[in-house]
């Protein structure tokens, strides 16, 4: 980085998390490096994040003569993360700096900023959720950058017919989508144009109301992200959910990021509740027969959906 053609330097960042989550401190260590044959006195520096205005930034005071051809730890920089922020972001470092020329006897000042980095941001834990939505080559350019935005708050996302075969006999078909609904931790409906009624308007798809209606079953928590032309019927009706305009990618990425936080919420609520459920029927019986009699009981329920 030059300055001014006589000050040189290197921003380090030490990533010194193994993950950054949303709603959380995160944190990064920073070293600067004299890579001149010139001293310079740094004043302070900082870090600013893409989500953030340009007069916002999170700034260290170091007032800290930087020698030549000599590294310099500056500590670490603590910084917020929204709630509503993952993915891939981009970060600068600024620095502001005095530079001294020998030969002219002066001192310039001068605010300059680093290239752009990159920083992961992404929840924990990872989630399985199951996705009803259309698997037809001409929906799947509309579906699939929701999925991706899904999949970046750390979901897994399983659809039957896209990464889990299906079969052609419906018989078959339904013992599949059974079974992967009650190995994911929740279920997810997007719900896209698909059957038109006699008077024009466009209906919940069927596959829809097949699947939120297993979901019901296993008590998962169901989302479900719906196009505003869509009228939604049935059991879909009393879920959660969101109106998209398909035809916004920017307004569906933020109603996306709004409410994937609070689903995540959800899901893991739902998992402590079972877990707490478990203990309790674990301490009430005893461990062994607790043990014998829940086996018995999920052949018996096993059997009885097959």
């Amino acid at each position: 980085m030059q300055v001014e053609k006589r000050v040189f330097f290197q921003i380090i960042p030490n990533f010194i998390q193994e993950s950054y989550e949303p709603g959380k401190t995160g944190k990064i260590g920073v070293s600067i490096i004299n890579t001149g044959r010139s001293p310079f006195y740094l004043r302070k520096m900082g870090i600013q994040f893409d989500w953030q205005s340009k007069t916002q930034g999170y700034v260290v005071n170091k007032d800290l003569p930087i020698q030549p051809r000599r590294k310099y730890g500056l500590g670490i920089i603590c910084f917020g993360i929204p709630t509503n922020i993952t993915g891939s972001h981009t970060f600068k470092f600024f620095v502001d700096c005095i530079g001294f020329d020998p030969y002219l006897k002066v001192k310039y000042r001068k605010l300059i900023w680093t290239n752009s980095c990159r920083i992961v941001i992404h929840p924990t834990p990872k989630y399985r959720v199951f996705v009803s939505r259309s698997i037809e080559s001409s929906d799947r350019i509309i579906i699939d950058p929701i999925v991706d935005l899904i999949r970046a708050w750390s979901v897994q996302p399983i659809t039957v017919g896209i990464n889990v075969k299906g079969s052609k006999d419906p018989r078959i078909l339904e013992k599949i989508i059974v079974n992967e609904i009650k190995k994911s931790d929740g279920v997810i409906c997007i719900a896209t144009k698909r059957d038109r009624t006699v008077d024009g308007r466009w209906k919940t798809p069927a596959w829809i109301h097949a699947e939120a209606g297993i979901s019901l079953y296993p008590h998962k928590p169901c989302l479900v992200f719906y196009d505003r032309d869509v009228t939604l019927e049935g059991i879909i009706w009393g879920k959660p959910k969101v109106p998209l305009n398909i035809q916004d990618y920017d307004e569906i990425q933020y109603k996306v990021d709004q409410v994937m936080g609070s689903y995540r919420n959800w899901v893991q609520k739902k998992k402590n509740d079972e877990l707490i459920k478990t203990i309790r029927k674990m301490v009430a019986v005893g461990l062994y027969t607790y043990g014998i009699y829940s086996l018995g009981k999920e052949a018996g329920r096993r059997a009885k959906i097959r």
